[in-house]
């Protein structure tokens, strides 16, 4: 009967130990990304910040391209060109 206390208030404290440890919090910045559109006529880019938690979509304004994101292509590619072309530079 001993050994049977001994043992149920073991678990109970070691489950109250390892309860107590919290993980570290999660950034909310690390669930949030920003979509940019092609350039418009005057060569801005339209963006779009986007939560993933929430699935909410929230427009930024247009501002300056990014060059390494955006390249614009050198001729008529078709709905799939730009995946081909991605492809085919691997």
């Amino acid at each position: 009967m001993f050994f049977v206390a001994l043992l149920a208030s073991s678990f109970l404290v070691g489950r109250e130990v390892i309860a107590r440890q919290t993980p570290a919090p999660v950034p909310a910045s690390q669930y949030r990304g920003v979509i940019e559109l092609a350039p418009n006529e005057q060569g801005r880019c339209e963006q779009l910040e986007f939560d993933n938690k929430t699935g909410a979509i929230r427009p930024r304004g247009a501002s300056q391209c990014s060059a390494d994101i955006y390249v614009p292509p050198t001729e008529k590619l078709g709905p799939l060109g730009g995946v081909r072309d991605y492809f085919r530079s691997r």
